[in-house]
């Protein structure tokens, strides 16, 4: 099962978590606080293709308890957007997060992290809106932004027939 945290809510998560789910694998998404669901992704959830788990991405005590619920064994972190009054304390929410994240990579002896985030982007913009860019037809397809580097390790239990065991960026 592959965690992915921020996989919930966000435009990347929401959107990296289907196209996971497309590929074969189940996913373990994070929700801090938001209550909101993506409707595409409730189909997967039905399914219990996508299990939702409440975790702060930066408390390693959090992740720990989705890691003694969930064997893991890939890790995509697409979490971002930290709020706070000033750069400073923004980024530290990130880095606080990245370190756990690779904290319970190393108890869990995962053997790929994949990290991507607008959030290093945007700290301490608590104002500002952020808005995903408009749908057009020079915007590529959610299909044709997964990107093929390289093989993730799965258990033969996590293999399904339709399966397209790949990384993305």
């Amino acid at each position: 099962m592959i965690l992915v945290v921020g996989g919930l809510n966000g435009f990347i998560g929401s959107n990296t978590t289907e196209a996971l789910v497309d590929q074969g694998y189940d996913c373990v998404v994070t929700r801090h606080e938001s209550g909101e669901i993506p409707r595409f992704l409730q189909k997967n959830i039905d399914d219990h293709r996508v299990v939702i788990e409440p975790a702060d991405a930066t408390s390693t005590e959090d992740l720990r308890k989705i890691g003694e619920k969930h064997g893991i064994d890939g890790i995509v972190n697409v979490g971002g957007g930290f709020k706070a009054n000033s750069p400073v304390p923004g980024l530290q929410g990130y880095f606080d997060m990245l370190t756990a994240t690779f904290q319970v990579a190393v108890e869990w002896e995962v053997k790929r992290v994949t990290f991507s985030s607008t959030g290093g982007m945007y700290p301490g913009f608590r104002d500002k809106q952020m808005r995903s860019i408009p749908s057009s037809s020079r915007v590529p397809s959610r299909s044709s932004r997964i990107r093929r580097l390289s093989k993730w390790p799965l258990a033969s239990s996590q293999r399904r027939p339709a399966s397209a065991p790949y990384a993305f960026d």
